[in-house]
């Protein structure tokens, strides 16, 4: 399960931001939807909502998940453009850092990375258990070569990897300063040893990629996984009673009649829902966590919170999904469907800067109505916009 990720020098994210999936657990509300771990305790959140005006930064948060993908598992010398904060000459000679927090099998394990141009600066693994002690899976250090386009580092493992010499040396031979410690250790460890099993489990969890072309194939061929595609298509009453694939063709019926989206026969916001379903059914059997820039987009606020459900429903979720995904939508803006720590809001300072915090972090009641609030002003992250008869003064 995600815990939480930082994020510094990153698109518009100028110094460290902090967004969390830890729930507080003092909160009275909607405790029965929270994720548990293995003593049955809350440890998660199931689902989060991010608003904040446009240009605010919100695209930008979705990117660092879709960047820290590509950083671990790219090809070496794969060029990657740079990321840095735009607006201030500093940022672009600092590194960008990511770290995630992820919980497995009762630990808490934390990859930070330091990135600069395409080289890796820092790079550290470690877990913790319940009672807070701490141990490195493995760090190293960059130092800049003198001619500026490599580093040279300083290494440390974990004591059963360290005692092992030849493996440690190889792990070193096989470790670029383009490429991750972690991708070299995950591939190249056949060791049983708990914390190996769980960081390569952490590993393809931030790893993992759901291609559209994959899922419908998984459709084509795998007719359990079809059938409870069509019922989710069926449960959101779009007059599809069901979609099938013929000669790499989708189709959708409704009764015996064929209708052709390319005929403007089946409406933009069923053909998103189709491939909505197909990636949640996937994320929510694999136990993964999911995040989505707009998921409103061409979606009724009644199908949006029809796959916030799926999420919170302990018979469906039984794998501890996630959920993480911005919008617009003020009408999924209530108490009734999020608890305070689950809205998040982006907005930019006067230095352009984004800035992530939640309705926790600025509001001390439980009985605020959240959306009023919200466009009132109360949270910020609302555009400011401009008088239209000062537009148009000639």
């Amino acid at each position: 399960m995600l815990l939480e990720i930082k994020i510094k020098n990153f698109f518009s994210f100028a110094e460290e931001q902090v967004f969390s999936m830890i729930p507080n657990t003092e909160l009275k509300k909607h405790k029965d939807v929270l994720l548990l771990g293995k003593n049955k305790k809350p440890v998660a959140l199931p689902v989060a909502a991010i608003y904040g005006a446009n240009a605010s930064g919100k695209s930008n948060f979705i990117r660092a998940f879709q960047f820290l993908t590509l950083f671990l598992t790219r090809e070496p010398f794969q060029n990657i453009n740079p990321r840095y904060f735009l607006y201030g000459n500093k940022y672009q000679n600092e590194p960008t850092e990511i770290t995630v927090s992820y919980c497995k099998n009762g630990y808490v394990y934390e990859y930070l990375v330091l990135i600069k141009g395409q080289y890796i600066v820092k790079e550290l693994l470690k877990r913790e258990d319940s009672n807070n002690n701490r141990t490195i899976i493995f760090s190293r250090n960059g130092a800049a070569t003198l001619d500026g386009k490599s580093y040279t580092y300083d290494y440390d493992f974990i004591e059963d990897i360290k005692s092992n010499n030849l493996y440690v040396e190889s792990l070193k031979k096989l470790v670029l300063a383009e490429r991750t410690m972690f991708f070299a250790l995950v591939n190249n460890n056949n060791d049983s040893a708990d914390y190996i099993q769980d960081i390569k489990s952490f590993y393809i969890d931030l790893t993992r990629q759901y291609y559209i072309n994959n899922l419908i194939n998984r459709f084509d061929t795998d007719e359990k996984f079809a059938n409870k595609v069509n019922r989710l298509i069926q449960a959101i009453d779009v007059n599809i009673s069901s979609v099938k694939l013929s000669k790499g063709n989708l189709s959708y019926f409704n009764g015996e009649v064929e209708l052709k989206p390319e005929l403007g026969q089946v409406s933009l916001g069923t053909q998103n829902a189709f491939s909505r379903f197909l990636h949640i059914l996937q994320v929510l059997e694999d136990g993964a966590f999911s995040y989505a820039d707009e998921l409103d987009a061409s979606l009724h606020p009644h199908v949006v919170e029809f796959i916030i459900q799926l999420f919170y429903n302990k018979k469906i979720n039984k794998n501890n999904a996630q959920l993480i995904f911005t919008t617009h939508d003020t009408s999924l803006l209530r108490q009734g469907l999020f608890r305070k720590d689950q809205v998040y809001f982006i907005e930019k300072d006067e230095n352009q800067a984004s800035k992530i915090f939640s309705i926790e972090d600025i509001n001390d009641t439980d009985k605020d109505d959240f959306a009023k609030e919200y466009l009132k002003g109360r949270y910020g992250a609302i555009p400011i916009l401009s008088d239209i008869e000062d537009i148009f003064d000639e």
